[in-house]
C-alpha cells in the first residue's frame, strides 16, 4: 500500500512539472512570435512590437503621365499596442519635383479578440516651406478595424476623416475597404478600394457639401507582398485612381521594405 501511494505521489509531482515545462514552451513560442516577424503577413500583429522598426521605399509610375514618384518611410514600436511611423513623400521624376511634407503617425491598438483587431490612428502632415507658410495644414484620423480567420482579412476606416486647418476650415469623411488572403506561405495579397466619401469645402470662407459614392469615383487596387525572410518583403500594386477613367488613372509599383530591432535579438 506504501508502495502504491509512493507512486501515486511521484506520478503527481510528474505531472506537475510537465505541465509547467509545457507552460514555459508556450511562453518560448510567444516570444519567438514577437521577436520572429511572421513570414505570413496574415499573421503579423497590426502594431508594431515594442522595440521593432522597418524601413520602406516604394516608387509608383502613373503611366498616363510617365510620372516617377517615390517615398520612403519608417514605421516602430513605443511601447506595447502603440507604434509611431514617419515618412517623406519623396521625388517626382520626370516633371521633377521635391516634397516639403513630412508625414507624423500615431496608431494606438484599443482591443483586440478573436477574429477582430480595432485601433485609432492620428497623421500629421509637416509642411516645410509651404508656399503660405503654413506648417501644418490638415490633420488626419482613423478608425481601422480588421476582421479576420485562417486564410482571409478584410479592413475598414483605416484613413476616415481628414481635417483642414488652414487656409480655411475644411473636412472630409473617407470610407476606404480592403480584403487579402495568404495565398501560401509568403506570399499575400490584397484588393483595396473605397464605397465613396463625403466632403465639405471652404476655398472662400464659404461652405459648401458634396458627396463622391464609388459608382462616381471608384479607386481599386491589386497589392502583392512576397516575405522573403523575417527581415525583408518585396511588394508590388497596379491600381485605378478612378476606375471610371481607368485609361488616365492607371498606375503600378514597386516597394520593398526592411525590419530590424527585437527579430534580431
Amino acid at each position: 500500500m506504501k508502495n502504491t501511494f509512493s507512486s501515486k505521489i511521484y506520478l503527481l509531482i510528474l505531472s506537475i512539472v510537465s505541465i509547467n515545462a509545457f507552460s514555459e514552451d508556450i511562453k518560448n513560442v510567444e516570444n519567438v512570435m514577437i521577436e520572429r516577424y511572421s513570414t505570413k503577413a496574415l499573421f503579423r500583429p497590426s502594431i508594431m512590437p515594442t522595440g521593432m522598426f522597418s524601413v520602406a521605399s516604394n516608387a509608383t509610375m502613373n503611366t498616363n503621365k510617365s510620372n516617377i514618384n517615390w517615398n520612403v518611410g519608417s514605421t516602430f514600436g513605443i511601447v506595447k499596442d502603440l507604434q509611431g511611423s514617419a515618412s517623406y513623400d519623396g521625388l517626382e521624376f520626370n516633371e521633377f519635383a521635391v516634397s516639403r511634407t513630412i508625414n507624423l503617425g500615431l496608431k494606438y491598438n484599443y482591443s483586440s479578440i478573436n477574429h477582430l483587431s480595432t485601433s485609432v490612428t492620428l497623421g500629421l502632415p509637416i509642411h516645410i516651406a509651404h508656399k503660405d507658410k503654413s506648417v501644418i495644414t490638415d490633420i488626419n484620423f482613423g478608425l481601422p478595424a480588421v476582421i479576420y480567420n485562417d486564410t482571409l482579412a478584410g479592413g475598414i476606416l483605416h484613413d476616415l476623416f481628414t481635417l483642414t486647418v488652414r487656409p480655411n476650415i475644411a473636412c472630409a469623411f473617407n470610407f476606404p475597404l480592403w480584403i487579402g488572403t495568404q495565398v501560401y506561405e509568403n506570399l499575400w495579397a490584397d484588393v483595396s478600394t473605397s464605397f465613396g466619401k463625403i466632403e465639405m469645402t471652404n476655398e472662400k470662407n464659404q461652405a459648401e457639401w458634396k458627396n463622391v459614392g464609388f459608382w462616381k469615383e471608384l479607386p481599386i487596387r491589386l497589392n502583392t507582398l512576397y516575405a522573403f525572410n523575417h527581415y525583408f518583403d518585396l511588394s508590388a500594386n497596379i491600381g485605378l485612381k478612378d476606375a471610371m477613367k481607368a485609361k488616365e488613372t492607371l498606375y503600378f509599383g514597386l516597394g520593398i521594405e526592411f525590419r530590424g530591432g527585437k527579430i534580431f535579438g
